[in-house]
């Protein structure tokens, strides 16, 4: 069973996400903020990970270079970055620090699915 890693700080974007992807046959654990999200990547050791780049104690762009820093294995990890606006460039940052994708929020579950078939 393939195992995905969804990193928000919002609770209802973590159960849907959650719900949806169990439901499709993957296992998945959350973390609630950046510096989570490093902590369970070497406890859990996902397939893939799901990752708002607004999160409290250390950004998503800051777990990307983290991740990327840390370990070769973290860096096969493939990330959808999310966000609610690209209006930083929150996307071409993203990708170009190594997410594999982007979903602006909100999320459309069809779309998720598509892109996680597309990268795991």
């Amino acid at each position: 069973m393939k195992k995905i890693l969804v990193v928000d700080d919002s609770t209802l974007i973590v159960n849907v996400l959650k719900a949806s992807l169990e439901y499709l046959g993957y296992a998945v654990e959350s973390a609630r903020d950046g510096r989570e999200a490093i902590e369970k990547l070497a406890d859990h050791k996902p397939d893939m990970m799901i990752l708002d780049l607004m999160l409290p104690k250390m950004g998503g762009l800051e777990v990307i270079k983290k991740m990327h820093s840390l370990d070769y294995e973290y860096k096969r990890v493939p990330i959808i970055a999310m966000s609610t606006n690209d209006s930083d460039g929150y996307k071409k940052k993203s990708l170009s620090l190594g997410a594999k994708d982007f979903i602006k929020k909100p999320i459309d579950l069809q779309e998720v699915e598509a892109k996680i078939l597309e990268h795991i």
